[in-house]
């Protein structure tokens, strides 16, 4: 066997063994452990969802090992996502860190400010420790501080590196260009939420550094990373990727199942991420060996319309992105005009264009090659687009989240 499959053996082993929860699921649906040979059999064991860590918490706590701390995605509002952490667990999601931290370009004698979440979470915890490694001095400011309280720490500390969410980082750099004040850095980290070209463009401008995006999950720590040429590489020898397919979708195309090779506090086999993820079958200039992927978004955003045909928001965002190089943002709002006739308008935020009304029609015929299950809807006449460019501001919730898709259909059957 090879290393990864030995990794997998030893994982889905010790589940089995130690942990109630995949102890009972395997049972159940009657899996031999003793004849599980590795990746050629993974996809004989069951799948488990973010429903599975709410429904059973406890249960997914491993036993006869050392548990020393709890992180927690979020669940519903009385049952959290949680996750067991053993310290050779943290050491290993540190040093994944550490990896990808090397590869955004940062070395010792550096310093960043560390704007993402401590708390329940994993995140903060597992880049300060990666910094230690590497000798990068971290200032765990987390997400509390406000936009004018983390000016101040920056101007005051003078990081060398920031490492934070795009929303914010925008938010930052529009009152730091107000009040000319001399801040730099040489490194500019972003995750938690996508990121168009148009927000790198933003950063790009003012900050005269390229942004790394950082991809990953509180359930999966650090999945993947940016190289110096701005392409995402996911961490094949620490977690195996699986892709179900998805409707409509080109074959390179799938929702996520992660397989941690190495998490044992609480082990995550088979989980079913809930991102869209695409394989670019490419190599890159950097090196890396590992593979390149692209992230759309979550399994989610979707819109099922006449005879059961689901159309993704990343289908919509990739033709905007084709045609609209400064996109900045969208929403997408379905309504029913009468019986029989749906219409999905799609909001549309950029720079100024010309001849807008040109461009929206170009938009709106390409939006139904966007998926490969329009035909049958165009040819009866049931759905139409509409195409908005700078009229209207999106939606956006009281959380500050900006939803892709807006169904009123619901309201008006």
């Amino acid at each position: 066997m090879n290393n990864k499959n030995e990794q997998l053996c030893r994982i889905v082993e010790h589940a089995a063994k130690n942990t109630p929860f995949y102890r009972k699921l395997y049972k159940d649906n009657n899996v031999d452990i003793n004849k599980f040979l590795g990746i050629d059999d993974i996809q004989k064991l069951p799948i488990i969802t973010s429903q599975d860590l709410i429904a059973n918490g406890m249960d997914f706590m491993s036993e006869n090992i050392d548990i020393y701390r709890i992180s927690s995605s979020s669940g519903t509002s009385n049952k959290p996502k949680s996750l067991f952490r053993t310290r050779k667990d943290t050491d290993i999601g540190s040093m994944v860190m550490g990896k990808l931290l090397k590869m955004a370009g940062l070395t010792k004698g550096d310093s960043i400010y560390i704007g993402q979440p401590f708390d329940m979470a994993h995140l903060g915890y597992l880049t300060m420790n990666a910094c230690e490694r590497l000798g990068v001095l971290s200032i765990p400011a987390g997400l509390s501080q406000s936009n004018e309280k983390t000016i101040e720490l920056l101007s005051y500390y003078k990081p060398t590196a920031i490492f934070i969410s795009i929303s914010r980082l925008k938010a930052i750099t529009e009152i730091i260009k107000a009040k000319k004040l001399n801040i730099k850095f040489k490194h500019i980290l972003v995750a938690g939420e996508p990121m168009f070209e148009s927000d790198r463009k933003i950063i790009r401008d003012y900050w005269q550094v390229e942004p790394i995006d950082l991809y990953g999950s509180e359930e999966t720590d650090g999945l993947a990373g940016e190289c110096k040429a701005r392409k995402l590489h996911f961490m094949d020898d620490l977690y195996h990727l699986e892709l179900l397919p998805i409707e409509g979708a080109k074959k390179n195309i799938g929702e996520a199942v992660i397989t941690s090779l190495y998490s044992e506090g609480t082990p995550l086999i088979r989980y079913r991420l809930g991102d869209i993820i695409e394989i670019i079958p490419e190599e890159c200039e950097c090196g890396s060996k590992n593979r390149i992927i692209k992230v759309h978004g979550k399994i989610g955003d979707v819109v099922t319309l006449f005879d059961g045909i689901k159309l993704y928001a990343y289908q919509i965002e990739d033709v905007l992105k084709q045609e609209l190089p400064n996109l900045s943002g969208y929403q997408i709002v379905c309504s029913t005009l009468v019986q029989g006739l749906e219409e999905i308008r799609v909001k549309v935020v950029t720079a100024d264009v010309n001849d807008a009304e040109k461009l929206t029609k170009e938009i709106e015929n390409k939006l139904w090659d966007c998926s490969l299950d329009l035909d049958s809807a165009k040819e009866i006449g049931s759905l139409r687009f509409r195409v908005e460019i700078n009229k209207d501001e999106l939606y956006v919730t009281r959380r500050g989240k900006t939803p892709k898709i807006i169904d009123l259909r619901i309201k008006e059957r």
